[in-house]
């Protein structure tokens, strides 16, 4: 931005900058007096226009969040550009499975922490236990149950044929007791019929899932 321009000055009786014809005059620390032609682009700000709005400026030209409300701008050259706004179905998909696998991260985490472990048959052909460090911990060991009912459970604020559970979206528990966009289709298609409703069914759902873990994560 404009207030961010780069000073330079000679100290004392150093003449360095004067020598290489950079200043003309030093400035007693203050900063020197550029030479001419020594400058090459004074400190600024960027202006632009967006939508007949004009005069916008501010002090960097990267990451402008506070233009248009839910996009970031990188202006990086003068002219001119349309920039588009559509949803993006797949990112949305994409942002799912990985919601999913962080879920199912969880849920693998606790199980090893709260089931014991088997490891290989004695001598005699008797399997061998090993007991987890959480397994006498009935607070840990039902969370893994409780997170799965808390998102198996029903969006009761569904209207009409929205989608009031994950299965609907294609999301299912496999037979290990985790996750799984079982039908991709079936998401991508209620994301293209009735988007709100998806957002509204996962916010119910998640937004009890977390209120539950804000009681083990914040102490």
């Amino acid at each position: 931005g404009d207030t961010a321009g780069i000073v330079l000055d000679d100290l004392g009786a150093d003449t360095v900058l004067q020598d290489l014809g950079i200043l003309s005059a030093a400035g007693g620390g203050t900063g020197g007096t550029l030479a001419v032609g020594a400058e090459l682009r004074t400190a600024q700000n960027v202006k632009f226009n967006i939508n007949g709005i004009t005069g916008i400026e501010r002090t960097k030209n990267t990451g402008l969040t506070d233009v248009v409300q839910g996009l970031s701008f990188d202006i990086k050259e003068e002219g001119s550009a349309t920039v588009t706004v559509a949803k993006d179905d797949g990112k949305v998909v994409d942002d799912v499975k990985t919601l999913i696998d962080n879920v199912n991260d969880v849920m693998k985490y606790l199980k090893a922490k709260t089931e014991a472990s088997v490891s290989q048959d004695d001598e005699d052909g008797n399997p061998t236990y090993t007991a987890a460090p959480l397994g006498s911990d009935w607070n840990m060991r039902w969370l893994r149950t409780e997170m799965a009912s808390d998102l198996l459970g029903e969006y009761s604020g569904a209207l009409g044929d929205a989608p009031s559970y994950l299965y609907q979206l294609g999301i299912t528990l496999d037979d290990d007791g985790l996750f799984t966009l079982e039908d991709e289709s079936a998401l991508t298609d209620a994301l293209s019929n009735d988007f709100g409703a998806v957002q509204d069914l996962f916010g119910d759902l998640f937004g009890t899932l977390d209120d539950r873990m804000d009681h083990y994560v914040d102490g």
